[in-house]
């Protein structure tokens, strides 16, 4: 069968879309968090983890917030320095397009700051503080979502400003929302003594939250609105509810991934190796996901509801769980080698958190330049 280049082209643009884009940046989110956090708390970098029921409110939320406000800050001067060279009429097209992917993907740095404060209130607090989250979270975003609202002022003026920060600020909050109901069933399980932690359960759990989330999706697809409230708040449901997924299946292959380890990879080489191997493995099956669901949109064949709700869950499970599988692999690389000073145990932790985070990001950075470019010059060959 051939492939025409139209698909090719839409092939490309997907792949940077997911992973150079929304991959990177919500890996490079993580570590800017935690080095925020690590520099208030005193403590070196952490594994990402997907419980709060050991979460301090008293230690944590402050650095949180700290780190969140940050991180937003971040996000709006990046985003304001892409809206400024994206206002450059010799700018070439496919640049330009890789612009507002980096742009669209931005949100999932300061993500991490708000999932981390959703993780110093509700740690061991009971399960429906869960649902209090999502209250708040969807009332706030529906207030100051910008996506019914197109910004006419000049790039760098303070409404324009004022702009990015209500766009980062809404953007933000889906990850932190999908990882508070993620943790609903692990409270209850907990309270119950019930062990939910094992590969059979959490794999189940994920299938069947992917159903039902996905159902979600196209019910939402059948409420037209014409409020922007409601607007906003169909989008808000949407994307928190492909977190909710995304956090599902990133339990499942982490219980996977620790249970093999278990076995008898005791050594921090084997673990390294062994991390890089399930990173590869994570990265190649969501890879050829992506172009599954991607498939038939690829045709220009008219998608039922069932597939166009699989195709925006899945795009943002997998660019979520390949962020997390190289997060897992990074943070062992880090515990293992001289930056995590053997363990943990470090005399300059502030030294050796900073120095392998900005290595670490200066990596992801360059890797989605250099693989955009890269995938520019492909599409102009096709063209």
């Amino acid at each position: 069968m051939t492939i025409s280049d139209k698909s090719k082209i839409k092939f490309l643009d997907t792949i940077q879309n997911v992973f150079l884009a929304k991959s990177t940046l919500n890996f490079i989110g993580y570590m800017l968090k935690e080095a925020i956090i690590c520099s208030i708390v005193g403590r070196v970098i952490q594994a990402m983890g997907n419980d709060a029921s050991e979460n301090n409110f008293k230690k944590l939320f402050v650095p949180a917030l700290c780190a969140y406000f940050i991180l937003v800050f971040v996000a709006v001067l990046a985003r304001e320095i892409i809206a400024r060279k994206q206002g450059s009429l010799t700018m070439d097209p496919e640049r330009q397009k890789t612009l507002t992917a980096v742009d669209k993907g931005l949100n999932l740095i300061p993500a991490w700051g708000f999932k981390e404060l959703i993780a110093a209130c509700i740690g061991g607090q009971p399960w429906w503080t869960a649902f209090i989250v999502l209250v708040a979270a969807a009332g706030l975003a529906i207030l100051i979502d910008t996506q019914t609202e197109k910004c006419e002022e000049d790039v760098g003026t303070p409404w324009h400003i004022l702009h990015s920060l209500r766009k980062t600020m809404a953007g933000c909050m889906p990850l932190g929302v999908g990882f508070a109901m993620n943790m609903i069933p692990i409270k209850l399980c907990a309270d119950f003594d019930f062990n939910c932690k094992t590969g059979l359960i959490t794999f189940i759990y994920a299938v069947v939250i992917t159903l039902l989330m996905v159902s979600m999706q196209i019910g939402l697809t059948y409420l037209t609105p014409e409020s922007p409230f409601l607007k906003n708040l169909i989008r808000f449901t949407g994307l928190s509810g492909n977190f909710i997924s995304a956090w599902g299946w990133d339990g499942f292959l982490d219980t996977a991934r620790r249970e093999i380890i278990t076995l008898g990879l005791s050594t921090c080489m084997l673990k390294f190796v062994f991390n890089f191997s399930w990173a590869t493995m994570v990265l190649i099956v969501a890879a050829s996901v992506v172009v599954a669901v991607n498939y038939r949109s690829d045709l220009s064949v008219d998608e039922t509801h069932f597939q166009a709700g699989l195709r925006k869950l899945m795009t943002i499970v997998c660019a979520s769980v390949v962020a997390w599988a190289f997060l897992d692999y990074f943070v062992g690389l880090y515990r293992c080698s001289t930056w995590g000073c053997v363990d943990g145990s470090c005399n300059h932790p502030l030294l050796s958190v900073w120095t392998f985070v900005i290595a670490v990001v200066l990596l992801g950075v360059l890797l989605m330049e250099r693989g955009s470019a890269f995938l520019e010059e492909q599409k102009k060959a096709i063209q």
